[in-house]
């Protein structure tokens, strides 16, 4: 599918017409489909789908948590990522997302980092060049984590779930292909804002913005198991551990999420909230996207 968007975008900007629309409301459909087990598959049908509508090559899904305290002279202002998902699975890409990473994390961020953490709490799409200055594209950074995978144009779209939690979406082309331009943005901007109760059930299924500690790979799967309905051995079974661990993790899965029970820890997902406080939206994000 994404290579066939190289050629054939859904919408093409040198042609009128807004054919795109209905593919949208179709994705809307099929998202809302999705069981909340299968985050990380509906995900990735997001970014598929988001890269035929502009013709993207590429296309990734990181998901940022802000520290209850930053470091003292912190560039990314307590922001650090917490999830990081790739369309198509790129091993190369994914090893120089895991550098910038490392590089966020010794407190030495790329330009580009610095500026989404700056900016961080209103809906944005921007180019690299409305995120730093010119000489930034003679520099390292430009060439490591865009030139060097094969990426010319990019666009980063932010999304704040709440206060502690926010999306970037990041769609790329290569150097075969125009850049980005407009009509691409409007496509992004009509699909994406209205779907909030989307992005916060990933942060919710992964924990982000909920937890301090992230979850583990063995306890995200195991939290599958739980949103589907399991019983704690035929989750053990699936995931191919004892009983024991699998009851170990579903007590930390619970203390993280601050619940007490499978039913508390559903009605997370069934009411949309936010948070062990229990709020069911974040008015502080919902009026600062409103003026993006």
């Amino acid at each position: 599918m994404l290579q066939d968007s190289l050629t054939h975008p859904i919408h093409d900007p040198s042609h009128g017409g807004d054919t795109w629309k209905e593919r949208v409301f179709t994705l809307w459909d099929e998202l809302a489909d999705f069981e909340a087990s299968r985050g990380h598959i509906a995900r990735n049908h997001l970014l598929q789908v988001l890269s035929d509508l502009v013709g993207a090559t590429n296309a990734e899904w990181i998901g940022f948590m802000k520290l209850d305290e930053a470091p003292e002279g912190d560039p990314m202002l307590g922001w650090r990522p917490r999830l990081v998902q790739n369309c198509p699975d790129d091993p190369v890409a994914s090893d120089r997302i895991r550098q910038a990473i490392r590089e966020m994390e010794r407190g030495e961020p790329d330009q580009t980092a610095i500026t989404a953490a700056q900016r961080a709490g209103q809906f944005r799409i921007e180019s690299l060049d409305e995120m730093v200055e010119a000489t930034w594209f003679e520099g390292r950074g430009f060439r490591e984590y865009y030139t060097d995978i094969g990426r010319a144009s990019s666009l980063w779209i932010s999304i704040p779930v709440c206060d502690r939690a926010e999306v970037h979406l990041g769609l790329h082309r290569g150097p075969e292909r125009p850049a980005f331009g407009e009509a691409e943005r409007s496509i992004l901007r009509f699909c994406l804002r209205g779907l909030r109760w989307f992005y916060r059930q990933q942060m919710l299924n992964e924990g982000i913005g909920v937890v301090q500690s992230p979850l583990t790979e063995a306890e995200r799967m195991v939290l599958r198991g739980l949103l589907d309905g399991l019983s704690e051995k035929a989750i053990a079974e699936v995931v191919n551990q004892s009983r024991h661990t699998t009851h170990g993790h579903v007590k930390r899965i619970f203390r993280k999420y601050s619940v007490r029970s499978r039913s508390e820890l559903m009605a997370l997902w069934l009411r949309g909230s936010f948070g062990p406080s229990g709020k069911t939206d974040c008015p502080e994000a919902t009026a600062r996207a409103a003026e993006g």
